[in-house]
């Protein structure tokens, strides 16, 4: 993922540097362009903050599990107008399965996994609302982590990691998983086309409980075209009900087989840049489209001109990069804004937000 973006953005002519877990060096091909700073947990935050403060636009690349995401989001507060990121406020309720299916119950909104808290569940086994098999996720989890499929309660024994509160339970899907990402600014959503992903390696946790998921290999495309729609359709119901954010977002769902839309799900929201993004960047490529489209747009937002001849730095936190406020010295060629899905990421990021509701339009790609 780091490499599909960090290509994209130098395609663009940006300067990208990258923060990366110092135990992880290997993982990151060479790229002209591209400036590595490895690093370790206890000098991340003051790293993070003194290259973002010199970035022109920062994008955070990482897990929501035990906050993570959001005490990176936290340590760049003094820079927050920098970031490309949904905001803080968004991150910590798409981060919390549990409190973003609350959200959208309170607006009306109903398909999504029925669950409870785990240790709710431990406390009223008898009486607990829990239909088997069914689904245990950590609330905050991500990248497939600690997933079982229970198919019965008194076969459950794997020990989990942390406390039994930080774990939902809910219902099992069936279906077909579908990831859609979406480009989020102003009063937009950008939705991208639907894929579906690829997992290998699910099977027991050692012993007699079967791991869902597995380890991600890639996404599929294309789809059905009908598989195609309803994803759609149940992602632009749900953007509508979730308060404006800017940005790269990753929706999951379950499709049902079935020919009922209604039997299909949200699975969880993925508040940063997802794996999908990879394969994303494949399918839209050079986009003559996005190209028209969005050069004069950052052109008359940013003050750039054709002739300015500079290029953009960019700071990282495990994959990031830059874009500032309005005005930013640093602004890229507007000739090359929009002509790939990184730069049409930061097109859309900086939209000015209005009173006006959410709209929704599909970006299907270049034939």
């Amino acid at each position: 993922m780091l490499n599909a973006i960090a290509a994209d953005l130098t395609a663009g002519r940006l300067e990208v540097t990258a923060l990366i877990d110092s135990r992880l060096p290997s993982a990151v091909a060479p790229l002209t362009g591209l400036t590595l700073h490895e690093v370790g947990d206890d000098d991340l935050p003051n790293l993070l903050l003194e290259l973002a403060m010199e970035a022109d636009w920062v994008l955070v690349i990482a897990p929501e599990t035990d906050s993570i995401l959001t005490r990176c989001l936290n340590w760049l507060e003094p820079v927050k107008r920098k970031l490309l990121n949904p905001d803080l406020k968004f991150t910590q309720l798409a981060s919390n399965k549990s409190e973003l299916f609350e959200h959208l119950e309170s607006k009306g909104f109903t398909q999504f996994p029925r669950g409870l808290n785990y240790q709710s569940f431990l406390d009223q086994v008898a009486e607990a609302p829990v239909e088997f098999p069914a689904v245990l996720k950590p609330v905050d989890g991500a990248g497939s982590e600690e997933i079982f499929l229970i198919e019965n309660w008194s076969s459950f024994n794997s020990p989990l990691s942390r406390s039994n509160d930080l774990y939902r339970l809910e219902e099992f899907v069936p279906g077909t998983a579908v990831s859609v990402s979406v480009l989020c600014g102003g009063d937009q959503c950008e939705v991208l086309t639907p894929t579906v992903q690829l997992f290998e390696g699910a099977g027991t946790d050692g012993g007699t409980q079967t791991v869902l998921g597995g380890h991600y290999v890639g996404a599929k495309y294309p789809i059905p075209e009908g598989l195609s729609r309803r994803a759609v359709a149940l992602v632009c119901d749900v953007l509508r009900l979730l308060p404006k954010t800017k940005g790269y977002i990753g929706l999951d769902l379950v499709i049902s087989d079935s020919d009922n839309a209604c039997d299909d799900r949200l699975i969880e929201i993925n508040p940063r840049l997802t794996m999908s993004y990879s394969r994303l960047t494949e399918v839209y490529g050079q986009s003559a489209q996005w190209k028209a489209q969005s050069s004069g747009e950052l052109t008359s937002r940013l003050g750039a001109s054709p002739a300015s001849g500079g290029t953009t730095e960019a700071s990282a936190q495990t994959a990031q990069e830059s874009p500032t406020p309005q005005g930013s010295p640093g602004a890229a060629h507007p000739e090359l804004i929009g002509r790939n899905l990184a730069m049409r990421m930061i097109d859309q990021a900086i939209r000015p937000v209005t009173n006006s509701d959410v709209i929704c339009t599909f970006r299907a790609p270049d034939p």
